[in-house]
């Protein structure tokens, strides 16, 4: 049944996240246009330039929202009471909900890098071994660090629910609290990393350390059990 239940919310998603993907890529083809065939009309070519430099968080919020709202829809609103009369448990509804979010937030996160080889006019790096692994190692924790963000939201909707009254509220509230936490102790280990090396300089390589790669698997794993126990426990419908 969870199989057709990821399959089902897969179906529900597919739309607005292709769009916001494609979107990602159009935004990394304009930008690689605009460097290459300057605009004469500095006026424009500013406004251009603040469009698409704040494009790029604009719909990484975008998506977010979308996934976090679907989440809430089909869990908690009269949309819920269907997803829970179906012979399956709270448990696979939850985790199908997780899962089609991981899968979208990885075909995202691919679309933000094929928009940066777009940018940046194709991939001028010399391919070795070492900096294939690097590279790879950098993308997965960057897909670790981004999923802990979202089922950090996730969890968030699911501890509000436990309030009846002014859940959506409470919820902002809880996000605040949980994010800010992880945030601290993301800012933690880049700062171990930096002293590590010797110097209060950080990089790349200081943002995606060991540390905060076993930090995002922690935080993914403690909010995907505490939403699911939650839910289980103590699921108000509107």
């Amino acid at each position: 049944m969870l199989t057709k239940l990821i399959k089902h919310d897969f179906r529900n998603t597919k739309t607005v996240m292709m769009l916001l993907c494609l979107i990602q890529i159009l935004v990394g083809i304009l930008f690689g246009v605009l460097q290459f065939t300057p605009i004469n009309n500095e006026t424009l070519e500013g406004y251009l330039q603040c469009f698409i430099l704040l494009a790029n968080p604009a719909m990484c919020a975008a998506a977010i929202i979308y996934m976090s709202k679907y989440f809430y829809n089909s869990m908690y609103s009269t949309q819920g009471y269907l997803s829970f009369t179906l012979p399956t448990t709270i448990t696979e509804v939850v985790l199908s909900k997780i899962i089609v979010t991981c899968i979208w937030v990885a075909i995202y996160i691919m679309s933000m890098g094929l928009s940066s080889i777009i940018t940046n006019h194709g991939i001028s790096e010399t391919f070795t071994p070492y900096s294939v692994g690097t590279r790879l190692y950098f993308d997965f924790a960057f897909l670790l660090e981004s999923i802990s963000q979202v089922m950090i939201v996730f969890l968030s909707i699911s501890i509000s629910r436990i309030f009846r009254k002014h859940g959506s509220l409470k919820a902002v509230i809880f996000y605040m609290g949980l994010g800010t936490l992880s945030l601290v102790l993301f800012i933690y280990n880049l700062r171990s990393s930096t002293e590590a090396r010797g110097t209060w300089a950080w990089d790349y390589v200081d943002m995606f350390c060991v540390a905060n790669l076993i930090t995002s698997i922690i935080l993914i794993a403690v909010s995907c059990v505490a939403a699911i126990f939650i839910t289980n426990k103590k699921l108000n419908l509107e």
